[in-house]
């Protein structure tokens, strides 16, 4: 290859390089202007341009897929469309719960200040909590107990596990994760919950 031809790649390759810095900035900045659309709810910004600004996001970048789905599932959960958010948030999960791809996994780190465990952790919080919405108590129980594995001191998924054993009859399993969430509960939420579960007969008094 002439002295011409190398140069000539060299400038191809920065100029794609730097296309595609380009592109990755537009999207963050387009990610960033929907969560303040989806903060300040602008009066003539409407949940359906929401929805359509990031399934256009989703089509661009993959850094960006799982914010992009978990967002979707926020906003179509507002809009009373419980299986189409729970359907988003599965495809995040999905997109986490494989070899996450590096730009991703920096992505996440930079931009959310989170580790993907922890991250794939709220998505399974989210997920559980709309399972147990649709009185699916089998799934709430599973995935709740998927993010229990990620961080064991996760007190809304205990909370979600709790409930769906109760809904599901199986007292005693409800009780013994009752007494496990709290030897790290400090605050004494779960005895507060405990009672309620008794005051609407879900949980046998002692």
């Amino acid at each position: 290859m002439s002295l011409f031809d190398r140069v000539k790649s060299a400038l191809s390759q920065t100029a794609s390089q730097i296309g595609q810095a380009g592109q990755e900035v537009q999207v963050e900045m387009r990610l960033d202007r929907v969560r303040r659309w989806v903060a300040a709810t602008p009066p003539d910004i409407t949940p359906q341009r929401i929805v359509d600004e990031l399934q256009s996001i989703l089509r661009t970048d993959s850094r960006v897929t799982p914010e992009a789905h978990r967002l979707l599932a926020e906003q179509l959960t507002e809009q009373g469309d419980i299986a189409g958010a729970i359907s988003h948030l599965k495809s995040a999960a999905s997109a986490m719960s494989t070899e996450v791809p590096v730009p991703t996994r920096d992505w996440i780190a930079e931009k959310l200040q989170l580790r993907e465990d922890e991250y794939l952790r709220n998505i399974y919080v989210e997920l559980a909590g709309l399972h147990q919405r649709q009185e699916d108590w089998e799934k709430a129980l599973t995935i709740a107990e998927l993010a229990i594995e990620l961080d064991s001191h996760e007190l809304t998924a205990y909370h979600t596990a709790i409930y769906s054993l109760l809904r599901m009859g199986q007292t005693d399993l409800a009780e013994r994760m009752i007494r496990r969430a709290q030897t790290f509960d400090a605050l004494g939420l779960v005895d507060g919950w405990a009672e309620e579960f008794v005051k609407s007969g879900l949980l046998p008094e002692e």
